[in-house]
C-alpha cells in the first residue's frame, strides 16, 4: 500500500522508452514512419526484437551514431553523462568502473555489478572488462529497471547494450584523424561492402594515444593517467536466403593505462576511540592535492581483450523467428599501482587477472495470425572461468620482489529457461508477462587458506524464478503508451577473497529487488516526445561491505547485511524540427537510501553505527542532461552544424556514513563543424568550463604517515583528480556508394 500512495502523492508520470516486441509491432512502426507520423524512428532491441522505442514499455535511452560521433563518446563515463539516471565512477581508474542505475550501486565490491553489459547480446563478463574501448558501434541501447527476466545475468538495475554496425549491401568507409591538447591523437578506419550478392564483410583498425592531462610529480616518472589503446575489428553479414543471416563479429584490443590521478586527503573527524586520530573525512573533497606521485617501477594497467561472437537468425515461415547467440571471450592483463602516493618506493598494489567465458543462447519467437498473440521461448549457457593472483609487494617494509601471491581460481556455470507470451485483446490494450529460470553454480579454488591452514575449495549454488509482468494502454490506439510494470531483479552471490576472514566469512548470497514502475510515452506534436516514469525499487539482501574480526587488516568481506529503498522520476523530452534544430533533455531524481544497515566501520568512532535513513554511497538525487544541436547549409556544396552537450549531478557521499562528499558536477562539451562533401572538419571542446570538481573519492590509508603526520597506515581519503578542458581538431573522410 505504501507504494501506491507513494506513487500517487507524485503528480508527474512520463518516461523514456523501448524494446522489441514482434514482426507486427515493428512494422507497425515502420508503416507510421512511412506515413511521417513519426519521421525516423528509433530502434531498439532491449525485448530481444528489433522495435520502436516508443511501442515498448520499458524505460530506455538510444545514443545513436552520430551521437556517439559528435558527443566525443570515449568510454562509459560519457555515456552516463547522456543517459538520465545512470552514473557512474572509476575510483582506480577505467578498470575499476562502478556503474549505477536509479541509485542502485555495489560500490567497490567484487567483479559482479548490477548493471548487466553486452556486445550484440553478448554477456561482458566482470567489472574490469566494463569500460573498455568503444569501437565500430552502431548505437548504445540503456534499459532501466531490473531487465533478469529476458537477460538473466546481474541485470538487476539495469542493462546496458552496445550494437555494432553490420556491414552492408553497399561500400560505405569512415577515416579519422583527431589531434587534441595533453598529447592527445586518435586515428581509426572503418570500412564495409559487399563481396558478393549475399555475402558482405567489414573491419576497422582503431589507434589512440593520450599522453595524459595530468603531471607526474616524481622527477622522470611514468605519465599519470595516459592511455594507449589499438583495437582491431572484423565482421562478416551472409545472407544466403531471405530466412537465414549470419553475422560473425571479432573485436580485438590492447589497452595500457598509466596510474588513475591519485591524490591523498588525511581525515579530519570522527576520532577513533582505539587510537584517538582522525578516523573520518568531513565536508567536501578538494579538488587537488599535494601532486600526483608514481614511481617507475609501477607499470599502471595493461589488458588484453577479444570477443568472438556470431548472431544467427532463422525465419521459419511469416511468423516465427529462430535465434542463435553465442560468444566467446577473453580478457587478461594486470594492474600496478603506487599505493603510497608519495616519491617513496614503499608500498605497491599488484595483481594480475585473467578470464575466459562462453556462452549460448537459442531462442524462438513468434506471433499468431491475427497477430494479437505474441510469445518468446529461450534457453542459455553461460560458463565463466576467472583467475586472480594477488602479488604483494611493500618495499617500505623491506620486501625487494613482489611475492607469489595467492592465486584464486573462480568458475560460474548459469543454466537458464524463459519465455514472454503477450496477448493484444485491442488496439488499445497489451498484457505482456515474462519468466527466467535460472540456475547458477559457483566455485572458489584457492591457495588462500582456511582457519584451519588448509587451502580453500568452496561450492555453492542458487535458483532463482525472475517474473516480469506489464500491462500497457494506448488511448484511442494513438501515439501514446501508458504502462504499468512489476520486475523482479537478481543478482549473484559469490565468495570473498581477502585473507584474514573467519570461514562463515568467505560466501556471501544474491541480493534481490521488486521494481513498481508506471510510465508514459507520448508524442506531443510532430517533432516533439516526451518520455516519463516513476519507479519504486525495494532492495532485499543488499551486499554491503563488512569487516572481520580475525585481524586489524585486509579483513574486509561482502555480506548481505543491508536492506534498502529506491524511488524517483525520470524524464526524456526530444525535439527536431526541418529547419535543422534538434534538442534532447533528460532528467532523473532518485531517492536511493538505507532502510536498515548497521556499519561496522563506524563501531569505532562518536557516531551511530546505525545508518538506516542515509543516502546510499555515489549516487546522485539529481541528474539532468542537455543536448543542442543546430545543422545549417552554407552553400549547395557545404554544410555546418554545431552542437552543445552539457550534463549535471548532484552531489554524491563516499560512504554510508554520509560525511565525505564530492561536490556538484557539471560538465559542457562543444563540437562546431563544417562538411564538405564527403569531408568533415570539426572543432572541439571537452569540459568547456573547466570544472575540476572529483567524480569520487573513496576512504584509504596514508602508507608513510606523510599526509597525515601520524603512523604509517592511518585513514586518508582517495581522491581521483578530473580532467579539465582539452581541445582539438578531427579531420573525417566518409567514403563509398
Amino acid at each position: 500500500m505504501k507504494h501506491l500512495n507513494w506513487f500517487t502523492s507524485v503528480a508527474l508520470v512520463t518516461i523514456l522508452t523501448a524494446s522489441p516486441a514482434s514482426l507486427a509491432a515493428q512494422e507497425a512502426s515502420q508503416d507510421k514512419a512511412e506515413a511521417g507520423q513519426e519521421g525516423n524512428a528509433i530502434i531498439v532491441t532491449a525485448r530481444l526484437r528489433e522495435e520502436d522505442v516508443q511501442d515498448v514499455p520499458i524505460s530506455i535511452t538510444q545514443l545513436g551514431g552520430e551521437t556517439l560521433e559528435r558527443a566525443e563518446i570515449i568510454d562509459l563515463q560519457d555515456i552516463a553523462a547522456l543517459v538520465p539516471g545512470l552514473t557512474s565512477s572509476s575510483p582506480f581508474g577505467r578498470i575499476n568502473a562502478s556503474p549505477s542505475i536509479r541509485g542502485i550501486v555495489n560500490a567497490g565490491l567484487g567483479e559482479e555489478q548490477p548493471v548487466a553489459f553486452f556486445l550484440d547480446g553478448v554477456y561482458i563478463s566482470g567489472r574490469t572488462a566494463l569500460n573498455s574501448t568503444l569501437f565500430g558501434l552502431e548505437r548504445v541501447e540503456v534499459a532501466r529497471g531490473p531487465q533478469s527476466a529476458l537477460y538473466g545475468r546481474n541485470a538487476f538495475a539495469g542493462a546496458v547494450n552496445y550494437v555494432t554496425k553490420r556491414p552492408g549491401a553497399e561500400f560505405e568507409g569512415r577515416a579519422e584523424a583527431t589531434a587534441g591538447t595533453q598529447d592527445l591523437f586518435r586515428g581509426q578506419l572503418e570500412m564495409s561492402g559487399p563481396v558478393s550478392d549475399t555475402l558482405s564483410l567489414g573491419g576497422g583498425v582503431f589507434y589512440r594515444d593520450d599522453g595524459g592531462f595530468f603531471e607526474n610529480s616524481v622527477p622522470d616518472g611514468p605519465p599519470v593517467a595516459s592511455n594507449e589503446t589499438f583495437a582491431a575489428l572484423g565482421a562478416l553479414n551472409w545472407e544466403p536466403t531471405d530466412s537465414l543471416t549470419v553475422y560473425l563479429k571479432a573485436l580485438y584490443s590492447d589497452e595500457k593505462d598509466g596510474a588513475p590521478p591519485h591524490f591523498l586527503v588525511p581525515a579530519n573527524s570522527q576520532p577513533d576511540s582505539r587510537t584517538g586520530f582522525p578516523r573520518y573525512y568531513t565536508g567536501e573533497v578538494p579538488e587537488e592535492g599535494a601532486g600526483f606521485f608514481t614511481n617507475p617501477e609501477h607499470q599502471g594497467v595493461e589488458r588484453e581483450t577479444l570477443r568472438l561472437s556470431s548472431n544467427i537468425d532463422l525465419r521459419l515461415g511469416d511468423s516465427m523467428l529462430l535465434q542463435s547467440l553465442t560468444g566467446y571471450n577473453t580478457n587478461e592483463g594486470f594492474y600496478d599501482f603506487d599505493a603510497d602516493y608519495t616519491a617513496l618506493f614503499f608500498n605497491r598494489t599488484f595483481e594480475e587477472f585473467d578470464k575466459r567465458d562462453f556462452s549460448q543462447d537459442l531462442r524462438l519467437s513468434g506471433e499468431s495470425e491475427s497477430g494479437d498473440l505474441l510469445w518468446l521461448v529461450g534457453g542459455s549457457y553461460y560458463r565463466l572461468d576467472d583467475d586472480l593472483r594477488d602479488r604483494n609487494y611493500t618495499p617500505g617494509f623491506g620486501g625487494t620482489l613482489p611475492t607469489p601471491g595467492a592465486l584464486t581460481e573462480r568458475s560460474t556455470t548459469t543454466w537458464a529457461a524463459y519465455g514472454a507470451l503477450e496477448l493484444i485483446p485491442t488496439e488499445e490494450w497489451s498484457i505482456r508477462g515474462e519468466l527466467r529460470w535460472q540456475t547458477e553454480e559457483k566455485t572458489f579454488d584457492s591457495e588462500l587458506l582456511s582457519e584451519g591452514g588448509v587451502p580453500l575449495f568452496l561450492e555453492e549454488d542458487w535458483d532463482a524464478f525472475l517474473p516480469r509482468f506489464t500491462v500497457s494502454y494506448f488511448p484511442g490506439g494513438g501515439d501514446t503508451m501508458l504502462y504499468a510494470s512489476i520486475a523482479r531483479g537478481f543478482k549473484a552471490g559469490g565468495y570473498n577473497s581477502f585473507a584474514n576472514l573467519f570461514d562463515e566469512e568467505r560466501s556471501f548470497d544474491p541480493e534481490t529487488n521488486w521494481t513498481y514502475e508506471l510510465g508514459a510515452k507520448t508524442q506531443l506534436l510532430p517533432g516533439l516526445t516526451a518520455n516519463g516514469a516513476l519507479f519504486w525499487m525495494d532492495w532485499e539482501d543488499q551486499q554491503v561491505i563488512g569487516l572481520s574480526d580475525r585481524a586489524p587488516f585486509s579483513n574486509q568481506f561482502t555480506t548481505n547485511a543491508a536492506q534498502s529503498r529506491s524511488r524517483g522520476i525520470e524524464l526524456d523530452i526530444a525535439y527536431s524540427d526541418p529547419s535543422g534544430f534538434s534538442a534532447n533533455l533528460g532528467y532523473a531524481y532518485i531517492d536511493a537510501t538505507f532502510r536498515e544497515f548497521v556499519d561496522p566501520d563506524l563501531a569505532f568512532v562518536p557516531i551511530d553505527a546505525d545508518v538506516s535513513g542515509n543516502r546510499i554511497p555515489r549516487t546522485s538525487d539529481h541528474q539532468f542532461n542537455a543536448t543542442l544541436q543546430y545543422e545549417g547549409e552554407v552553400s549547395d556544396r557545404v554544410d555546418w552544424y554545431a552542437r552543445l552537450d552539457g550534463s549535471y549531478l548532484s552531489s554524491q557521499f563516499s560512504v554510508p556514513a554520509n560525511l565525505a562528499r564530492t561536490g556538484d558536477i557539471t560538465n559542457v562539451n562543444a563540437r562546431l563543424g563544417v562538411e564538405f562533401g564527403q569531408l568533415e572538419l570539426a572543432l572541439w571542446a571537452r569540459n568547456l568550463f573547466d570544472n575540476r570538481t572529483p567524480f569520487v573519492g573513496v576512504r584509504w590509508f596514508d602508507a608513510t604517515g606523510t599526509y597525515t603526520g601520524l603512523p604509517p597506515f592511518q585513514r586518508a581519503w582517495l581522491v581521483t583528480a578530473r580532467e579539465g578542458r582539452r581541445g582539438g581538431i578531427s579531420l573525417i573522410y566518409r567514403f563509398g556508394d
